[in-house]
């Protein structure tokens, strides 16, 4: 796949050592924390594209659904959790996302409602 242009930090576990890890290694963005619109930390060159659709305790969302409801609710639940933002930035793991068999059919849902799904670089190109 090339050189990476992004990172995330485990667990949303960041300092400003991360930080200038992330700069140091010239990753053009990191998605570290939590929010809505993505920004470049005060003092570093990359863009913190934020998470904003996670479950409880920073757990990611399917993870967390996919031990207590049926896999129509967990459908239901991402759908409308996506529909509440003006762009949305899902946290997951290959664990459980990964192997959700119904990853394919909520990408399916997520374009049939009219929602473009985009790279994060792509997003990141929104952002100069």
């Amino acid at each position: 796949f090339g050189r990476p242009k992004g990172f995330a930090s485990p667990g949303f576990k960041y300092n400003r050592y991360v930080l200038e890890l992330v700069d140091d290694y010239g990753f053009e963005y990191a998605s570290d924390m939590e929010g809505e619109v993505p920004f470049r930390p005060k003092g570093f060159r990359h863009m913190q594209i934020p998470v904003n659709i996670i479950g409880p305790g920073k757990k990611p969302l399917i993870e967390h659904l996919i031990s207590g409801i049926e896999g129509g609710e967990v459908m239901g639940e991402i759908m409308n959790e996506i529909g509440k933002r003006e762009r949305a930035v899902m946290y997951g793991h290959q664990a459980f996302e990964g192997s959700f068999r119904g990853l394919k059919e909520l990408l399916h849902q997520v374009k049939g409602a009219g929602y473009r799904i985009v790279t994060m670089g792509e997003l990141l190109e929104q952002y100069p």
